[in-house]
């Protein structure tokens, strides 16, 4: 996917400028992609499995800045309403 964004031509190769363009944008999904995971390490306990408890995060997103209706953390953590 982040190689059609890149190749703009659609012509199946990149030039330097398209391999720049590509990498810069594999970069920041990478960061993005960190501040994800360090976020959700907050719901680990401290355990350093990797492992998010969905009631942890109901609470958390239902009570903690931009609080979420109901249907909104059900579609979240379910992909519907």
């Amino acid at each position: 996917m982040l190689v059609k964004k890149a190749d703009e031509e659609q012509k199946g190769v990149l030039d330097l400028e398209q391999f720049k363009k590509y990498y810069q944008l594999a970069i920041e999904i990478e960061k993005r992609d960190d501040k994800i995971r360090q976020a959700l390490l907050v719901f680990d306990n401290g355990a350093d499995r990797g492992l998010l408890n969905a009631r942890s995060l109901k609470h958390a997103l239902t009570s903690i800045g931009d609080k979420l209706s109901a249907d909104e953390v059900c579609l979240v953590l379910y992909g519907r309403g």
